[in-house]
């Protein structure tokens, strides 16, 4: 059985544009990498909100020391979703800048 080679398809102005299965590939890593922020930044930083909500009260309460704690624990979880950020950003600019990706 033999097969065809891939069928390039152009752009009005004469640049390749992606085919089909690309384009599906690239909408399937782009709804990925959405999940990602929404399961990792965007939780991570919703914790966050409620640990300096936590930390307000436990200090209107009188209890500095615990609310330090909370405020403490803040710093990784914020810099891992940053990384986490990091790390997507770079994917999407990779997808973005590829030729064979491009609309």
């Amino acid at each position: 059985m033999s097969t065809s080679p891939a069928r390039a398809e152009f752009r009005s102005d004469g640049t390749a544009a992606p085919l089909a299965g690309q384009a599906a590939h690239v909408a399937l890593r782009c709804r990925e990498l959405a999940t990602a922020i929404h399961d990792g930044a965007l939780q991570s930083i919703a914790l966050c909100l409620l640990q300096t909500e936590l930390a307000k009260r436990l200090w209107e309460r009188g209890e500095p020391t615990r609310a330090l704690g909370e405020l403490q624990a803040i710093t990784p979880e914020l810099e891992a979703a940053a990384e986490m950020l990091r790390h997507v950003i770079t994917e999407l600019l990779a997808l973005a800048d590829a030729p064979e990706h491009r609309c």
